[in-house]
């Protein structure tokens, strides 16, 4: 018997009849006051931020309500960079905003409201359904220890990757019919993503920085379907402009269920991590080798995944019904 009781801590209720995507929730140190906060974007377009830190000893829950503001397109997903800065996904556009704490003369709270401050906005060249966003992942890509860069999959399976205000490139991974989660993985500079084949695919950040650069010094002929290159990348036209090129994965684990979600799990004091994935019925462990490693079937039907640090020497993974 356990001597621990769990109990609510904080709660509110997000709008009225609103809906929500599976991205619309992030959390974080957002402003300059140093506190984490909660962000909330909604598909009607509303982006509200909450202090969590405040426990509903009242039934007035609105004044841990720091933040409440409607944008002009819906909003797909929501990431809290390191700079506390929080990056907007909207189906034709990718918004980066910073937020500044402000206090009211004579309240006796340190943070009454935050002000909201657009940084850049991306707009993307939509021509068909195809084109719009479906998911975006953030992190020190290439190494990086003194900024981070946004990577955002469209519909259509390719990628474009943002560093501040500038696009950096634009490609297309192997046999990626549809989109699917993605997750950058620090330790081995990739991009892990599962594909139709029920199969987890791997591609180097390198890999497409190179392919790029080999954009620039050379002109490739894209009148036909597909062009095999040397650097095992082929040119696929698009209905843009621009020439996406196909990358290779550079390791491929085929575990035979869809891929709900991804996780990166890290082992304290050392620099190994695993690649926690979550199917429809089963959680995989992966190594960033692209080993499988264990597997679970569990008997129920589970929607998301987060990983939490233990008191002990690994991070394992939690699975929410």
């Amino acid at each position: 018997m356990s001597l621990f009781k769990l109990k609510d801590w904080w709660s509110t209720t997000l709008g009225h009849r609103e809906q929500f995507s599976g991205g619309g929730l992030a959390a974080g140190i957002i402003d300059n006051s140093g506190k984490p906060r909660i962000v909330s974007g909604s598909l009607q377009g509303w982006l509200r931020v909450h202090n969590p830190l405040m426990p509903n000893r009242t039934p007035d829950s609105t004044k841990s309500l720091l933040l409440e503001v409607r944008l002009d397109a819906p909003i797909y997903q929501l990431k809290v960079g390191r700079a506390h800065a929080i990056a907007v996904l909207h189906p034709s556009k990718l918004r980066v905003c910073t937020c500044s704490a402000r206090t009211n003369q004579g309240s006796s709270i340190e943070t009454s409201h935050l002000e909201l401050t657009a940084q850049y906005i991306h707009d993307f060249e939509v021509t068909n359904i195809g084109t719009h966003a479906f998911s975006m992942c953030l992190g020190s890509f290439g190494g990086s220890t003194d900024r981070e860069m946004i990577l955002v999959q469209h519909m259509d399976g390719h990628v474009t990757i943002y560093d501040y205000d500038v696009e950096i490139l634009c490609h297309c991974f192997q046999d990626c019919l549809a989109p699917g989660p993605i997750e950058y993985v620090q330790s081995a500079d990739a991009f892990v993503t599962s594909n139709v084949a029920m199969s987890i695919a791997c591609y180097k950040f390198q890999a497409l920085a190179h392919s790029t650069n080999q954009d620039k010094s050379a002109s490739l002929q894209t009148s036909g379907t597909l062009i095999e290159a040397k650097d095992k990348c082929v040119v696929l036209p698009c209905n843009s402009n621009k020439t996406r090129r196909v990358v290779t994965a550079d390791w491929i684990c085929n575990v035979g269920e869809l891929i709900l979600s991804f996780g990166i799990a890290h082992v304290r004091m050392t620099s190994i991590c695993q690649i926690v994935a979550l199917g429809e019925h089963t959680l995989f462990i992966v190594s960033v080798d692209g080993v499988l490693q264990a597997s679970k079937l569990m008997d129920f039907h589970p929607t998301s995944l987060c990983i939490c640090p233990t008191f002990g020497i690994e991070a394992w993974p939690r699975v929410l019904e």
